[in-house]
């Protein structure tokens, strides 16, 4: 009720628009960060919602549930028609270099999330700034330190990244 009272305040000229977008794009942000993915299908629901809209380091709600490992969040996203799977940051890295690069660095079971992310279209050959592709963030050297979790983890994402 109160997220539809918005949106008419909003088309009805009572709320700046502007003001409205930014906080509707913090709110998406924030769930996907988060792992809310009952809040984040919501939030996409709501006219004027983008998807693709990006945090003024360029990351959009696809990478930041793909860095936490959210697979919920992230099945939300690429559910909507237009999610860019491929949308890098301000550093040149996608949704997929981050689900490698966290994944690595704590074991966390990323494997899922790339699995999604390479199903609707990530494209592995994709280099960041550094010239880095997510295989090479995987194969960099930047592993954790959880033992046989990581190593695990690991060895499953390099296979993904392979094919």
């Amino acid at each position: 009720m109160l997220i539809s009272s918005c949106v008419e305040a909003a088309a009805s000229g009572y709320l700046d628009l502007f003001s409205y977008q930014d906080k509707l794009l913090e709110a998406l942000l924030l769930a996907a960060e988060r792992g809310r993915a009952a809040i984040v299908s919501n939030l996409l629901k709501i006219p004027g919602t983008d998807v693709n809209a990006k945090d003024n380091e360029g990351g959009t709600a696809l990478v930041w549930a793909a860095f936490r490992g959210h697979t919920g969040v992230v099945r939300e996203l690429l559910k909507v028609p237009g999610t860019n799977v491929n949308a890098i940051d301000k550093d040149g890295q996608t949704a997929l270099h981050w689900a490698a690069r966290e994944g690595a660095w704590s074991g966390s079971g990323n494997d899922k999330v790339i699995e999604l992310l390479l199903s609707k279209g990530a494209d592995i050959s994709v280099k960041d700034k550094s010239g880095q592709t997510a295989f090479d963030v995987i194969t960099s050297g930047e592993r954790s330190c959880f033992g046989e979790t990581a190593d695990m983890f690991y060895a499953e994402v390099v296979e993904l990244l392979r094919l």
